[in-house]
C-alpha cells in the first residue's frame, strides 16, 4: 500500500438492501443487524453475495418476515 493512498469504505444501504424484513436476517449473531455480511442461510465462512449486500438484489432464500 502507498503511503499515499486514500481508503475509502462502501457501506450497506439499509433501505435497499433485502434483507431488513427477512425471517433469517440475524441468525443468532451477538451483534444482529440485517446489513451485516451473514444470517441463518449465509453462515460464517461464508458470505452474502455482493449483489445482496450492496445492489439490493433478490435473495432466492429471502422469507418475509410476517
Amino acid at each position: 500500500m502507498d503511503k499515499h493512498e486514500i481508503l475509502t469504505t462502501i457501506q450497506v444501504d439499509p433501505e435497499k438492501i433485502r434483507c431488513r424484513d427477512c425471517v433469517f436476517r440475524n441468525g443468532g449473531m451477538k451483534f444482529p443487524h440485517f446489513t451485516k455480511a451473514h444470517c441463518e442461510i449465509y453462515v460464517e465462512p461464508e458470505l452474502k453475495p455482493m449483489k445482496i449486500l450492496f445492489e439490493g438484489a433478490d435473495c432466492d432464500f429471502y422469507v418475509q418476515e410476517k
